[in-house]
């Protein structure tokens, strides 16, 4: 019946002309044809799963690296000390070229993920210079990324030896110190 309205409604007939719009009931016939009108419907679409997961994998976000240094208690976790070469020294005795006296603790460790073997030395926990032998092929950049170090800490290659020296405290530079602990009687 609503669509009887509906349809009288719609009618493209002059607005002006006054016609009386009679309301009838529907015949057998029209209610059939009315009925069997198949009624338009939309199915909720379903989301492939697997086509939702490629998408995401697609979408992947950088992700923001904090670089925090390694500290005594991370190196300790992560690399096995070499104890064969020397004992760590706590509290180590480093004399720097100005007299000055600075303690530190001084370990050596064996292999890590870029480097073959490596001493590193640390003041109240914190890492402050790291000496380390590194893996063919190795960058920078990726020794770096290991310890948790970002590109301006101080950075030198022995050409002879092939050691890489990462300074984070200036008074750890090699050429800043006068004498190691491993060198006091």
């Amino acid at each position: 019946m609503s669509a009887m309205v509906l349809a009288a409604c719609s009618n493209d007939a002059d607005s002006s002309t006054n016609q009386e719009v009679v309301e009838t009931e529907p015949t057998e016939a029209e209610e059939t044809t009315v009925e069997t009108k198949p009624t338009e419907t939309t199915e909720p679409v379903v989301a492939d799963p697997s086509k939702e997961e490629t998408e995401e994998e697609t979408q992947v976000e950088p992700k923001v690296i904090e670089l925090k240094p390694l500290t005594l208690e991370d190196f300790n976790n992560r690399y096995e000390l070499d104890t064969e070469f020397s004992e760590p020294f706590i509290d180590g005795k480093f004399e720097l070229k100005d007299g000055t006296i600075v303690y530190a603790d001084w370990y050596f460790y064996l292999e890590g993920e870029t480097f073959e073997d490596a001493s590193a030395a640390f003041i109240d926990g914190q890492l402050v210079d790291a000496q380390l032998t590194l893996k063919e092929g190795v960058t920078k950049e990726e020794v770096l990324t290991e310890l948790g170090l970002s590109e301006d800490v101080g950075y030198k290659v022995n050409e002879y030896t092939g050691v890489v020296d990462l300074v984070i405290d200036k008074r750890f530079d090699d050429a800043n110190i006068q004498r190691l602990p491993s060198e006091w009687d």
